[in-house]
């Protein structure tokens, strides 16, 4: 018999046999047929009068119900273009009025989505699309012309390339899918062919071991982030790349309704600067249209000065990030002139979050909570989380999820405040990397373990702690060092808003440890290791 330990402030437990550690266990609130689409435009439904989005430069209001009939709408132009399901369609483009429609419209038709980056060039446009094959894709008329030949050097040429704003003459538009008669109360959630294995979402990993990936997520899997759920795939995203060449993502509509499972956030208002090539944008999108919370979106990237603007024009109570928009932020004039006092959460993930950069924060947004969570596009569920403390602790173990940490020499299974890589296992199984196996065989075993070359460890009281990444330690001159505990050490100068250390490559020695910095607002720092030579010595 396996003697297993639960702690019961927070729901973790440890099969000490097996050296497992498995958060809390959640009964679904959706079924292995449920596409996001169908939950999604059946919440709008229920709340038609409700204001679900706020586009921040065009001042438009749109109500529940005129989301909810636009995303009727694409759907039977989908039908009506005989487009079939888990056809993929692509998606390049910033938060502009239709993107949210255009989302539920082609998760209703039961398509998967290949989200990529506005801001791609025509090669990485081409490296994606090449391996997701998408047969129409949706952009902002700006970058039709840079898509359009894109799409013909890749093999392409026959896919539709449509507009979403700034029309161009002569090419299709969102508008043509608009003019659909529809009876949106009389709207029936689709069938998903493949259920709990279709995939919604192809997203493109943040690239932190390489070049981008394509990660597939399946509806169930995202309905999972929410509540729990199954997994056909909802939408396709590429990985970010720094592993290698992207890799395209399956995410389930049950894994991306997983994500989060809240009322905390009803009627309040929340904000991101994430498209829909972030998942952390998915899940805005997703948590914020079920949970009726009012939506405020950005055409355009983070900047310091429209944060600012945004937080106060708009009461913003929800605020998601990653770190380095916080530390930006710090780094503008308009910090000490500007009032946060809505800012109820500010819930940030995608990298390791230094507490000293909240306490920096914290002093102009006393009243705010500050919360942190760690997850990879390729687990699609929220591995651990938790309101940010002073011990850089990441939380606790996410609900029906399951970690084990391994040595990264041998593969044994390691106990309590031992290091090594974290193993994570969720209740749905894995869409994999879109086409292909061998990347995915390489990091998704046929237990059903995901490792994520990230290094930890859990502590007594069930918390997880992040190091780095495997690939991340550096050797110079026969030391190793981490150049995350450097820049653990720099953040806490008063003077510095953000910082990455590298390793530069230097002769037989290695790699010499260099810091790039960025200073706060009127800092006078010059040489950070000529003025805390006391610091740098740790």
């Amino acid at each position: 018999m396996s003697f297993s330990f639960t702690n019961t402030a927070n729901n973790t437990s440890f099969d000490k046999d097996a050296k497992i550690w498995r958060g809390l266990q959640v009964k679904p609130d959706y079924g292995p047929g449920d596409s996001i689409a169908g939950i999604a435009i059946k919440a709008m439904l229920e709340h038609p009068d409700h204001i679900g989005q706020i586009c921040h430069q065009s001042g438009k209001e749109l109500r529940n119900i005129e989301i909810a009939t636009k995303a009727i709408q694409i759907a039977r132009h989908f039908e009506r273009l005989q487009l079939k399901q888990c056809d993929i369609i692509g998606l390049c483009a910033a938060n502009t009025e239709n993107v949210a429609p255009l989302f539920f419209g082609a998760l209703a038709a039961g398509l998967s989505i290949s989200t990529l980056d506005s801001d791609y060039d025509k090669e990485g446009i081409k490296m994606v699309c090449s391996c997701t094959m998408p047969r129409m894709i949706f952009c902002d008329g700006v970058n039709y012309q840079r898509i359009r030949e894109a799409f013909d050097e890749c093999g392409l040429s026959s896919s539709v390339v449509i507009t979403l704003n700034d029309h161009v003459e002569g090419v299709p538009s969102i508008l043509d899918f608009l003019e659909e008669k529809v009876k949106p109360e009389q709207y029936e959630g689709p069938i998903l062919e493949k259920g709990v294995n279709q995939v919604a979402v192809i997203i493109c990993t943040s690239g932190t071991t390489g070049f981008p990936k394509a990660v597939c997520m399946s509806h169930a899997a995202l309905l999972e982030c929410y509540n729990s759920g199954v997994n056909q795939v909802a939408v396709i995203i590429c990985t970010s790349g720094t592993t290698g060449f992207p890799k395209a993502v399956c995410m389930s509509h049950a894994a991306l309704l997983e994500c989060y499972n809240s009322t905390d956030f009803l009627n309040r208002r929340l904000f991101s600067f994430s498209s829909l090539n972030w998942l952390t944008g998915i899940l805005a999108l997703i948590h914020g249209t079920i949970s009726r919370v009012t939506r405020i979106s950005s055409e355009k990237p983070f900047s310091p000065e429209d944060f600012f603007e945004i937080i106060q024009q708009h009461k913003v109570n929800i605020f998601l990030a990653p770190p380095s928009q916080l530390a930006l932020a710090l780094t503008s004039n308009a910090i000490g002139e500007s009032d946060l006092s809505s800012l109820d959460y500010i819930i940030m993930g995608g990298c390791a979050i230094p507490y000293a950069l909240i306490e920096k924060f914290m002093k102009y947004a006393p009243q705010t909570i500050f919360y942190g969570g760690y997850a990879t596009s390729e687990t699609c569920c929220v591995i651990a989380s938790g309101v940010c403390e002073s011990s850089n602790a990441v939380g606790t173990i996410g609900p029906n999820v399951e970690i084990k940490i391994i040595d990264n020499d041998n593969g044994k299974l390691l106990g309590p405040n031992e290091l090594g890589e974290i193993c994570v296992r969720s209740r749905l199984p894995w869409a994999g990397y879109y086409k292909n196996p061998e990347l995915t065989r390489a990091i998704y075993d046929s237990d059903g373990w995901i490792y994520t070359g990230d290094n930890g460890y859990i502590n007594d009281e069930g918390k997880l702690f992040l190091s780095e990444r495997k690939v991340d330690i550096r050797k110079y001159a026969g030391f190793h060092f981490s150049p995350s505990d450097i820049e653990k050490v720099i953040i806490e100068l008063p003077q510095v808003a953000d910082v990455c250390v590298v390793g530069i490559p230097e002769g037989v020695f290695g790699h010499l440890p260099a810091a790039a910095v960025i200073k706060r607002m009127l800092s006078s720092y010059t040489d950070i290791g000529g003025k805390n030579n006391e610091d740098n010595s740790h």
